[in-house]
């Protein structure tokens, strides 16, 4: 009987709040290769949209310029004019949403990566202090990559630094949502409860 009481007695908090397999969550609840892939994806899609927002702009801006001296004076010409500046945008913004969208899928590889890296490094744990690392990381070889000055290097690591941050608890928040476990919220949660324990044993 004695025997059968210790079995049925309940772990301790940590023991309960921490189990082994729990802590091993992956983030936003998807395995690894799949949230890195669709983050590249992402990231691809967003470059190319910004880059053919900004090229096709600039170049309509350069052709127009570079034509400024010559403007048709027939309905003809304008229309062959308009024709061949659409043209121009259209091709300016293809070309800088390919180069736009193939840095920043460079970008998030490296990023996603390095955070993979430091999930590593730390045991296994992924919660948002890696995503903050890897972040201020690909910021500072960012920066080392295109000679930047000092003040500009700082920034720029800065900027990476908050933005991992906030992506990192962003991560943490959807994976907590989803049901997942983060460590540094059980071990909150642990030292609350042996706290409340504690209290009811000794009133």
């Amino acid at each position: 009987m004695d025997s059968s009481r210790e079995l049925e007695q309940p772990h301790s908090s940590s023991e309960r709040l921490n189990p082994p397999s729990a802590l091993s969550s992956d983030r936003l609840s998807l395995p690894s290769p799949i949230r890195i892939a669709y983050g590249v994806l992402a990231a691809t899609f967003t470059g190319m949209f910004l880059g053919l927002s900004h090229g096709s702009k600039s170049a309509a801006m350069r052709f127009r310029a570079e034509n400024a001296h010559r403007f048709p004076t027939t309905q003809k010409g304008w229309y062959l004019y308009h024709k061949s500046k659409n043209y121009h945008s259209m091709l300016g913004g293809i070309k800088d949403g390919l180069k736009m969208g193939g840095k920043l899928s460079f970008l998030a590889s490296c990023f996603f990566f390095a955070e993979v890296a430091v999930d590593v490094a730390r045991g296994g744990n992924k919660d948002f202090a890696s995503t903050t690392i890897a972040g201020s990381t690909v910021a500072g070889g960012f920066s080392a990559w295109n000679r930047f000055p000092l003040a500009t290097t700082a920034r720029t690591i800065k900027l990476g630094l908050y933005g991992g941050l906030i992506f990192g608890l962003g991560q943490d928040l959807v994976t907590y949502a989803k049901g997942g476990r983060l460590r540094y919220i059980d071990y909150v949660l642990g030292k609350s409860h042996d706290t409340h324990q504690q209290a009811s044993t000794n009133g």
